[in-house]
């Protein structure tokens, strides 16, 4: 059998994608998880081969759960089913270590699909998200903005974009305050912005501000 954990913070979401990846073959559900940390902590304990993985969770993401993850255990296999197409998401999972990116509207086939060939030691990615990634040299925005950041920056410039405090993000990451504010000073000055607002500007003409606030 295949120990498979699925998180999603939507349980419809999760009923959903249960109820098809069980029925592929040798599948077995051994955990659910609605955030990051709750996943993080079921992977170390289950220890599942494979993880369908959501980004968009409340507290710690399914981008630095993915990374955490991946460091403890690589052999684990990441699927990530996601409404985040941009680039910026698909990219850094991937560089992380994830083996599949599925956008949620993935039909059972597709989704079967991206299972046999991870399973089969490839990757899989979404056609209209592998379009994205192939020509996001063409998108200068996203380019020179979200694409120079490191992992971090990046993961506390969409946290305050989402309205986190610097507190919230320190105590999400198990940081302190003056460390995440390191973070927050190299973003802006790679990015060419002075504060919060400019940040939200520079988020909603990359296309990030719509998702991130579903």
């Amino acid at each position: 059998m295949i120990p498979v954990l699925l998180v999603d913070d939507h349980p419809i979401a999760r009923v959903g994608l249960k109820s098809m990846v069980s029925t592929f073959p040798k599948m077995k559900i051994i955990g659910e998880a609605s955030n990051g940390l709750d996943a993080l902590k079921q992977a170390k304990t289950l220890s599942p081969m494979l993880i369908f993985m959501d980004i968009h969770m409340p507290g710690m993401d399914g981008l630095e759960a993915s990374r955490r993850i991946m460091n403890f255990n690589p052999r684990i296999k990441i699927i990530v089913i996601s409404t985040f197409t941009n680039s910026v998401y698909p990219s850094r999972l991937l560089e992380i270590g994830a083996v599949g990116y599925l956008s949620k509207h993935a039909s059972q086939e597709e989704i079967f699909k991206s299972i046999r060939i991870v399973l089969a030691g490839q990757r899989y990615i979404s056609p209209n998200i592998a379009h994205t990634l192939a020509f996001q040299h063409v998108d200068k925005v996203v380019e020179l903005s979200w694409n120079i950041l490191t992992l971090r920056e990046l993961q506390v410039a969409l946290l305050l974009v989402k309205g986190n405090t610097v507190k919230d993000i320190a105590d999400i990451f198990y940081l302190s305050e003056k460390t995440i504010m390191g973070y927050r000073c190299s973003m802006f000055k790679k990015l060419n912005i002075k504060n919060e607002v400019q940040l939200i500007l520079l988020a909603k003409k990359c296309g990030l501000m719509e998702i991130l606030l579903r």
